[in-house]
């Protein structure tokens, strides 16, 4: 949920009128993209508790929070807007929180101690990164790039879970197929969002893109619609196709009789 990449301080000139009636609707056009976004997620959040999986339940965790964060960016947007203290908080928490319950998923799925390593690594990576930035700014204070920063070592682990799938020998239709699913629209949506994390975080950029921030903003949500819809592939697919799990099983067994 991307609001919190938003805009940029506007510098008001003579048609002051004017162009706070367009921040307005520039601003209204973020909470309305980030209040549908909120009910497609109550939709998953529907499926998720309708075909209940425990392989999939950090990701039910990952969509509450989800919506408790959304609701409560919307209420401060509308109701506190010049909070930026309180925003930036809530946008820093739940960015370590998204990033934690994603990461945490992944880091369940994997099977290969060398992956499994590399995930960790960008665990370590991104916590380190979050400790040198509140040490030189203040968690109070959001910056896109941080956000950025956690998108990058989110990509990375979910490319190495599709990896996972494909290097696989069990025959598995991925359409169907939950960790190739996830996977999948994580790497699309984080991968999408970096570059526009990195752009509204740059001020010369932000300073010069200001008209069309919100456009990217409200972009981001459209990325988002794709891996919520991820999502609900995997809830709706059989447990059963689960390849990295079967397969691994197989492989114990086979090893087993073996011996």
């Amino acid at each position: 949920m991307r609001s919190k990449m938003a805009l940029p301080e506007l510098n008001f000139d003579h048609h002051f009128i004017i162009k706070q009636r367009l921040r307005i609707i520039k601003l209204l056009l973020i909470e309305i993209s980030e209040s549908i976004s909120v009910l497609f997620l109550a939709f998953t959040l529907i499926i998720a508790l309708k075909h209940r999986d425990n392989n999939l339940k950090l990701i039910t965790i990952y969509i509450v929070v989800t919506i408790i964060y959304s609701l409560t960016d919307v209420w401060a947007c509308i109701f506190t807007p010049t909070n930026y203290k309180f925003l930036s908080v809530l946008y820093n928490s739940y960015d370590i929180l998204e990033f934690t319950i994603i990461n945490s998923f992944i880091f369940s799925r994997l099977r290969s101690t060398t992956l499994r390593i590399v995930s960790v690594l960008c665990f370590l990576f991104y916590f380190l990164m979050c400790y040198i930035d509140f040490s030189h700014f203040h968690f109070s204070n959001f910056t896109p790039i941080m956000a950025g920063i956690g998108y990058i070592f989110i990509a990375i682990p979910s490319l190495l879970l599709i990896f996972e799938v494909l290097k696989s020998d069990l025959k598995t239709d991925l359409r169907s197929n939950p960790d190739f699913l996830i996977g999948s629209g994580c790497l699309f949506y984080y991968s999408l969002c970096i570059p526009i994390s990195f752009f509204l975080g740059n001020a010369f950029f932000a300073n010069n893109i200001l008209d069309i921030a919100p456009y990217l903003v409200c972009l981001t949500y459209f990325f988002y619609a794709f891996l919520i819809y991820t999502f609900i592939r995997a809830y709706l697919s059989p447990p059963a196709k689960y390849s990295l799990e079967m397969l691994f099983k197989t492989e114990r067994f086979i090893v087993n009789s073996l011996n």
